[in-house]
């Protein structure tokens, strides 16, 4: 399984910095897999298969936004990016965003969200102007959230995942 991510994980980060297509080939395989990937518009679409299994990974400004039960986009938040990915018996969403809110405004809602999910916050950090915001919920359900300042706004990251170790 980790091995699926790790591809999966390095297509995703190739395709999601602008590497022009050329230097990411569409189809391999190799020791470990073999995976596919698909450009469309404002949109690429990976699938990575293996002897332990298979992952799909969708990334761009076009990908609907799938979060688990109790989530959701901060209030008046514009998506920049979004990306959702499954693996086996598992999935998970992240997504950019920027909001003109303040960093503690937004953690104090996601805050909020992960406790009635029934996630324990295992992280609250203050890293000069950034900040981050972790939990779990009995290693099934995790998440991160995190925000730094953006010209007057606040660009913020939150990462779910369900079901992967």
């Amino acid at each position: 399984m980790k091995n699926i991510i790790l591809i999966a994980g390095s297509v995703w980060f190739l395709a999601a910095c602008g590497a022009d297509s050329s230097d990411i080939p569409t189809d391999i395989e190799a020791s470990e897999g073999t995976y596919s990937l698909d450009r469309q518009e404002g949109q690429t679409n990976v699938t990575v298969k293996s002897g332990d299994g298979s992952a799909t990974l969708q990334t761009g400004k076009g990908v609907a936004i799938d979060l688990p039960d109790g989530f959701s986009i901060y209030p008046g938040a514009k998506v920049e990016n979004n990306t959702s990915f499954s693996a086996n018996d598992g999935a998970g969403a992240l997504v950019n965003m920027v909001a003109d809110a303040s960093s503690q405004d937004m953690v104090d809602f996601y805050r909020k969200q992960a406790i009635r999910a029934g996630l324990d916050i295992t992280t609250d950090a203050t890293m000069g102007e950034n900040r981050m915001l972790a939990g779990q919920r009995q290693g099934r359900v995790s998440f991160t959230f995190n925000t730094s300042p953006a010209d007057g706004k606040t660009r913020a990251q939150l990462m779910i995942g369900e079901g992967l170790e």
